[in-house]
């Protein structure tokens, strides 16, 4: 059940008093495919809630009056208004609460009829909304109609964003003046499907990469342009038209030991494909590499983004009127400027593409000052065969921090501890700073032992002293430092804090140097009741609400470190700046020690499932940032993003100590409140660059 904010009787209001027009679907017949399937919303052979006048009042997902479907993919109404009718606007309402990870649609495309077989293409419901709210919302999703077309038959094709859709009416509403000029019926009903898969940029199945030429783009031989384009756009095919191009060569600053990244597009304009050879000249300051971006096409609504980081060599074919997208990796290793150029050459010629760097400042190589957890389970489907490459990759992203999954822990009243040692044996002990063991004490077989035992009886406190003191001799005996955390509880509720209280309470008094971790996720803890962990706690994180910071806000023992995570899914499509990059300058403005997100490789689908082939998840729900190529681990745009945070952190961190924590904040302050300006941490990071 989702769990959501009550409506105001404002909002409702709002959204049921401006009605433009005669309503032309008011109790008209339609068809779904495939059934409402939402357990508490409409039934399946529901016909009448889409059409019937009638607005829920309250949560969409609790009512029977609305239209619900969970995991189903595209999703198709028909309506038929019984009569042609000139229509002024279609209007259709839904919800979202980005937080309980129910969204408004990705599209909502509209085509209309006058015989049921021809159809006109009216436009997308959803064009000009943007899903950012944190609490429950009613939106009203509204197309204008130029046309003065008659229409009977509507098709309204709805592309989900997420695993969830929720529809409570749809109205198509009576144009109240005349119009001029009419709009082509071109498609087939038949082809509509064809149509959609068009408009959602992947009715290509090879992935062919090509897009209309902007004027923007430097044509840098008859056949061949070139153009640098945004890091970390979405750079989705159904909308990339080199909005993000420039026409300047851009100036790299990165540090010593530090990397940074730009994007490129090549685009083959001639009518021959053509064999391209791709080298970075030598430099004395960084070290280069390229790799190519794929498109990968996501179950949710069948948006593609270029996202995995491919290495290619140095050949690539590009077919005729194709384009691919290259990502430039630099890494500083000693301090200067360079002039560099990146040359391409093929039978039409040789090309030299400048670009500018400036390796100013040095960060340390690795234990860098910002924590990292990415639950990083090595027993997970998607990395459980590859382990030590696995473990290399994390350190490789700075993430310093073992999360010990349940299964690996042993039992509290056990003496075999087998699992837990093979699995320690694939850490490097020198990069791992932190040891987090998820004990879990709400787990069938902990719940089932404290029923039995009693919940810290003297016999189970008995027990938990030793298992932990085994637990400890075999992290020490394995050559490890770190700091060992006892995490009882995943982010923990009101129902649970006398228990997690009372055994911090005993066990700092009876176990020397033990300490505790815990989450506090999306679903609102009382202040009362995390006032009263929040002192015995050695590390919280947090997940990423403003009232969890406000949370966080409240702790002034130094002694307790705070952390941020976050754990949308769809993570294909979740910003590689915003949601990866932004998250380690958040850390620093809100005085935080750590940064995370769940999970560096939870990913629904069969382990043998290889997107780099196929290039398609066959999942919706994904959280993982990498990618599995005849077993290597393939990064992503978005996993480059979050290690590239945590440099920042550290540069803003050497800054702050030159300049002043006031000054510091306030660049930080700029870049995290314009998070859709992509440009403002690098220009953020260059002038702390030069200042040191």
């Amino acid at each position: 059940m989702i769990m959501v904010r009550v409506i105001t009787l404002a909002l409702f209001l709002l959204q049921s008093v401006f009605v433009f027009g005669q309503n032309l679907a008011l109790n008209k017949p339609y068809s779904v495919a495939p059934n409402p399937n939402y357990k508490d919303t409409a039934l399946p052979n529901d016909k009448t809630s889409l059409t019937d006048g009638k607005r829920t009042q309250g949560y969409f997902w609790k009512s029977r009056s609305t239209v619900g479907w969970k995991n189903t993919g595209k999703i198709i109404v028909n309506i038929d208004l019984k009569t042609p009718n000139v229509v002024g606007k279609v209007k259709f309402s839904t919800g979202s609460y980005n937080r309980a990870n129910v969204y408004s649609p990705s599209n909502v495309f509209v085509f209309g009829s006058l015989d049921n077989n021809s159809y006109s293409y009216l436009g997308d419901l959803s064009a000009n909304f943007k899903n950012s709210d944190d609490k429950y919302n009613l939106h009203e999703l509204e197309l204008n109609i130029k046309a003065s077309n008659k229409f009977r038959y509507f098709q309204l094709v709805i592309i989900p964003q997420g695993l969830y859709a929720f529809v409570d009416e749809i109205e198509i509403i009576k144009a109240n003046s005349a119009k001029s000029g009419n709009i082509a019926n071109d498609i087939q009903r038949s082809d509509i499907d064809i149509k959609v898969n068009a408009l959602l940029g992947s009715n290509d199945s090879t992935q062919k990469q090509s897009f209309a030429v902007s004027s923007k783009m430097k044509k840098v031989q008859a056949t061949t342009i070139f153009d640098w384009c945004s890091q970390w756009s979405s750079l989705t095919q159904a909308s990339f038209k080199f909005e993000n191009s420039t026409s300047t060569d851009p100036l790299i600053s990165f540090p010593v030991n530090g990397e940074d990244y730009r994007t490129f597009v090549l685009t083959n304009n001639g009518g021959n494909d053509t064999k391209y050879t791709l080298k970075i000249s030598e430099a004395n300051t960084f070290n280069a590499q390229l790799f190519l971006l794929p498109y990968v096409t996501s179950m949710v609504g069948k948006k593609s983004i270029p996202d995995p980081l491919l290495a290619f060599g140095s050949d690539i074919l590009i077919k005729a009127g194709e384009s691919k997208i290259f990502m430039l990796k630099l890494k500083g290793v000693s301090k200067g400027k360079d002039e560099s150029n990146i040359l391409i050459s093929s039978s039409g010629g040789n090309i030299k593409i400048p670009f500018n760097t400036s390796v100013q400042g040095t960060i340390p190589t690795n234990n860098l000052s910002l924590n990292a957890n990415v639950w990083a389970y090595l027993n997970s489907p998607v990395i459980s065969k590859y382990k030590v490459k696995a473990v290399q990759n994390l350190s490789a992203h700075h993430v310093n921090t073992i999360v010990v999954p349940p299964e690996k822990l042993g039992r509290l009243n056990g003496s075999d501890f087998s699992e837990f040692k093979n699995y320690l044996v694939n850490f490097v002990p020198s990069n791992t700073k932190n040891i987090i063991l998820y004990v879990n004490f709400l787990s069938k077989e902990n719940v089932g032992y404290f029923s039995q035992k009693g919940y810290l009886s003297a016999e189970s406190k008995e027990d938990f002293k030793n298992w932990f003191n085994s637990i400890k001799s075999i992290v020490s005996g394995a050559g490890f430092k770190s700091n060992i955390y006892i995490y009882p509880y995943d982010e923990i509720s009101d129902l649970h804090v006398k228990d997690l209280t009372v055994l911090m309470e005993w066990a700092k008094k009876e176990i020397p140097g033990i300490k505790f971790y815990t989450t506090i996720g999306n679903k609102n803890i009382q202040p009362n009741s995390f006032n009263k962990i929040a002192n015995n706690l050695d590390i919280i994180q947090f997940a990423d609400t403003k009232h969890n910071m406000e949370l966080a806000n409240t702790i002034t023992d130094p002694k307790v470190q705070k952390w941020i995570y976050d754990a949308k899914p769809q993570a294909e499509l979740l910003s590689p700046y915003s949601y990866y990059r932004l998250m380690a300058w958040k850390a620093f403005y809100y005085n935080l020690n750590g940064v995370g997100f769940w999970n560096y490789s939870d990913y629904k689908a069969t382990p043998n499932d290889d997107v780099i082939k196929t290039l398609k998840l066959k999942s919706s729900v994904n959280y993982s940032v990498i990618y599995i190529n005849d077993q290597n681990i393939i990064n992503s745009r978005r996993w480059e993003a979050f290690k590239l945070g945590i440099e920042d952190y550290e540069i803003i961190n050497n800054y702050s100590s030159n300049v002043g924590i006031a000054k510091a904040k306030a660049l930080v302050k700029k870049v995290i409140d314009n998070p859709d300006d992509l440009t403002l941490a690098d220009e953020s990071k260059r002038i702390m660059l030069n200042a040191l």
